[in-house]
C-alpha cells in the first residue's frame, strides 16, 4: 500500500498534500498548529478510522479524500459524514456504513484484514483495529490498551496479531466442551441400550418406566441455559431481521432508480430542474448526477454490491442461528437422567427397535467423536505454543530495538502492552511506539505504510531520533512522520539535510488553518470524479 494523496476541504477552502514518496517522509514545521497532525487524521479518517479531530474541527463540514496504490491499482476513497464513495479501474462505489466498507476491503483484497473471535462470535475486526496496526496518532495513546478502547481491547488486538501470522485465534473451547458432553451422552446411550438389549431379551412384557422428574436442582440448570439459548436465538434473529429489512429497502432503492421514480425510502431521485433530464440519486449524505448513463450504472452496480454484502450478512447470522438452534436440541435431548429414562422406556414398549443394529451405530458415533476430540485438542495445544512463541517474539524484538535506540535505558518490556494505567516518562512512551510498530512491521511483513504523528514527541535526544529514521529507511516502504522542531533545528535545515529523506515543510501554513481557498478549484476538479453534485 502506496499514500500517494490526500485532501480535504469543501467549496469554501481546502487544502491537498501529493508531495508524498515511496520512502521516509518526514512532514515538520518550527511550531505547532500548522496542520501535520489534522492531515494524519484527514487520512485516516477517509479510510474509515475512527475519527480523533479537535474539538473546534467540524468534520461534517467537510469532503475527506485520498488516493492509495495497491498492488499496482490506484484506489480513490471519499469520505462524507458516513458515506464512503470508492473509485478505482473506472468503477465506484457508495458505502453508508463502516461495515460494508470494511467487507468491501476485505473482499477485493486491499486490506487482508482478519477474523477474529468476538464475545463468542467470529467477525472480521473493526477498521480501528485492524489500522493501529500501522498507525499512530497523536493523540489518545495508552501504551497499556489500545487508543479506541470500548469494544475492542488489548486482547483483540494481540488475537489480530496471531490471526495475520496464519495461526487461528478462534477458541475452540465450546466446541470441544460440546463434543465431550456428547462423547459422554453416547457413553450413557450405549450403556442404557445395552441394559434394554438384555431387558428385552429376558423380559419380553417389561412394563413402563414410571420415575418422575423431580430434581429441582436439575431442572432450574436445565431453565437457565434453555432461557440463554432462547435469548440469543431471538437476538439472531432480530439482528437477520434488520439486515432483512436493510436489503428490501436496498432492493426496492435499486426499483425505484431504474424506473426514475420520484419517492424512495432509503434514498431520493428528483429533477432537479422541474421538467427538464437532469435526474440525480441523492442518499443522505452526497448528491449523485444520473443524467450520465455510465454515472447511473455506476450507481446500480454499488447497490447491487451492497445488497450481495447483505445477503452474505444473512446467510452468516442464518447459520449462527442454526448452530444455536442445534445446540438447543442437543440440549433439550440432554435432558437430566431419570426425564430421559422415563422417555427411552417409553420407546421400548412403543417402537420395535434392533438394539445390536443400534448398539453399533452408537459406537460408530463414539469413534467418530473421540477422533474430533483428539483433533481439537492438538490444535488448541498447537495453537497456545504457537501464540506464546509468537508473543515471546514480539517482546524480544522490541526489547532488541529499545536497546539499539537506548543503550543506557532502564524499560523492559514484557508484553505488547503495559501494565494497566502505566505510563511512561519523557520519551519513554514514544520509543516504546517506535519499538512496537518497527517489531509488528518485522514479525508479520505487511504491506502498509508505517504512519507515525509526532514521532519524537517528549523531548526526543538527537542521537535517538538519528537512530529511529536510520531503522525507518532500512525497512524500504513508506514511512510518514511528523515533528515540530526547534528554532535552532529549522534554520539548520535538520531534515533537508539527511539523506534519501523526503523533508515536507509546513511551516508555512496559516496557524491553525491548514486549510486555504487557493486549493479550491483543484479540490472541486477531485470531487468531479465521484460524479457527485456540488
Amino acid at each position: 500500500m502506496l499514500i500517494k494523496k490526500i485532501a480535504f476541504g469543501n467549496l469554501e477552502e481546502a487544502f491537498i498534500e501529493e508531495r508524498l514518496t515511496d520512502g521516509v517522509n518526514i512532514i515538520y514545521s518550527d511550531e505547532n498548529n500548522k496542520g501535520k497532525t489534522l492531515l494524519f487524521q484527514a487520512f485516516m479518517y477517509s479510510i474509515g478510522n475512527t475519527p480523533i479531530f479537535p474539538g473546534n474541527f467540524k468534520k461534517d463540514d467537510y469532503y475527506f479524500y485520498s488516493m492509495i496504490n495497491c498492488a499496482g491499482v490506484d484506489y480513490e476513497f471519499l469520505r462524507k459524514k458516513n458515506t464512503f464513495l470508492v473509485r478505482y479501474l473506472q468503477e465506484f462505489h457508495i458505502f453508508e456504513t463502516l461495515s460494508e466498507l470494511k467487507y468491501f476491503l476485505k473482499q477485493q483484497n486491499i486490506f487482508d484484514i482478519p477474523v477474529i473471535e468476538k464475545n463468542g462470535r467470529e467477525k472480521v475486526a473493526d477498521l480501528e483495529l485492524f489500522y493501529e496496526l500501522f498507525f499512530v496518532g497523536q493523540d489518545s495513546r495508552n501504551p497499556s490498551n489500545i487508543v479506541n478502547k470500548g469494544y475492542y481491547n488489548k486482547s483483540d488486538f494481540f488475537s489480530m496479531i496471531i490471526a495475520l501470522k496464519g495461526y487461528s485465534n478462534i477458541s475452540h473451547s465450546k466446541e470441544l466442551d460440546e463434543i465431550k458432553e456428547e462423547v459422554k451422552a453416547v457413553q450413557n446411550e450405549i450403556k442404557a441400550n445395552k441394559e434394554y438389549l438384555k431387558l428385552l431379551k429376558t423380559d419380553k412384557n417389561v412394563s413402563r418406566y414410571l420415575d418422575k422428574f423431580t430434581s429441582n436442582e436439575e431442572f432450574e440448570k436445565f431453565q437457565s441455559r434453555s432461557k440463554k439459548l432462547n435469548d440469543k436465538i431471538s437476538e439472531i434473529q432480530r439482528e437477520r431481521n434488520r439486515e432483512q429489512v436493510r436489503q428490501d429497502k436496498l432492493n426496492q432503492l435499486l426499483k425505484e432508480l431504474k424506473s426514475l421514480n420520484r419517492e424512495i425510502k432509503s434514498g431520493n431521485v428528483y429533477c432537479t430542474d422541474c421538467g427538464s433530464s437532469n435526474i440525480s440519486f441523492k442518499n443522505r449524505d452526497i448528491n449523485f448526477d444520473l443524467s450520465n448513463v455510465e454515472v447511473r450504472k455506476q450507481v446500480l452496480n454499488s447497490i447491487d454490491f451492497q445488497i450481495l454484502m447483505s445477503k452474505n450478512e444473512i446467510t452468516e447470522l442464518t447459520e449462527e442461528l442454526n448452530e444455536v438452534q442445534d445446540e438447543f436440541k442437543t440440549l433439550l435431548k440432554d435432558t437430566p437422567k431419570d426425564f430421559k429414562k422415563s422417555l427411552l422406556y417409553s420407546e421400548i414398549i412403543n417402537t420395535d427397535i434392533d438394539y445390536d443394529d443400534k448398539l453399533l451405530e452408537l459406537n460408530k458415533k463414539l469413534h467418530s467423536l473421540q477422533f474430533d476430540k483428539s483433533i481439537l485438542e492438538q490444535r488448541g495445544l498447537n495453537n497456545k505454543e504457537a501464540i506464546k512463541l509468537i508473543k515471546e517474539d514480539i517482546v524480544t524484538k522490541m526489547n532488541t530495538l529499545y536497546k539499539e535506540i537506548d543503550p543506557s535505558g532502564k524499560l523492559i518490556f514484557d508484553d505488547l502492552f503495559t501494565k494497566k494505567d502505566a505510563t511512561y516518562s519523557g520519551s519513554d512512551g514514544q520509543v516504546y511506539y517506535f519499538c512496537r510498530l518497527i517489531s509488528l512491521n518485522n514479525l508479520l511483513k505487511h504491506s502498509y505504510p508505517i504512519i507515525n504523528d509526532s514521532f519524537r514527541e517528549g523531548e526526543i535526544s538527537t542521537g535517538k531520533e538519528e537512530l529511529m529514521i536510520k531503522h525507518f529507511k532500512t525497512l524500504n516502504k513508506q514511512v510518514l512522520l511528523s515533528a515540530t522542531l526547534k528554532n535552532q533545528e529549522y534554520i539548520d535545515n535538520k531534515y533537508e539535510n539527511l539523506p534519501d529523506i523526503n523533508a515536507i515543510d509546513y511551516s508555512i501554513n496559516n496557524d491553525s488553518k491548514i486549510l486555504d481557498s487557493k486549493y479550491i478549484d483543484e479540490f472541486i476538479t477531485l470531487l468531479k470524479k465521484f460524479n457527485i453534485e456540488l
